[in-house]
């Protein structure tokens, strides 16, 4: 699997929260990733999840294995994520 570290690079309080990710291996990379919070309803929220990054040729043809390193991750940071909205902490809820 990847080896790597992700750094909260901006939080806005109940909008949304970047992320700087620096990939060590397979290879090294870079990239950026956003979770978007937007309200349905006061019991429901809706998270959209960006990711981007420099996608030059060769590394291009590896993208789909970047994407599925990535989704166990992202799927265990949107269980985290859920957690703490639906306790309102006030890392995430003004």
């Amino acid at each position: 699997m990847g080896a790597g570290s992700q750094e909260i690079s901006k939080l806005v309080a109940g909008e949304s929260i970047e992320f700087a990710l620096r990939f060590e291996k397979p290879m090294k990379n870079t990239g950026k990733s956003t979770f978007i919070f937007s309200e349905i309803n006061p019991s429901l929220t809706r998270v959209t999840w960006n990711f981007s990054g420099p996608t030059k040729f060769p590394m291009s043809l590896l993208k789909g294995m970047f994407q599925k390193m990535l989704g166990k991750d992202l799927a265990q940071s949107l269980s985290n994520l859920k957690e703490l909205l639906e306790k309102k902490s006030p890392l995430l809820n003004p």
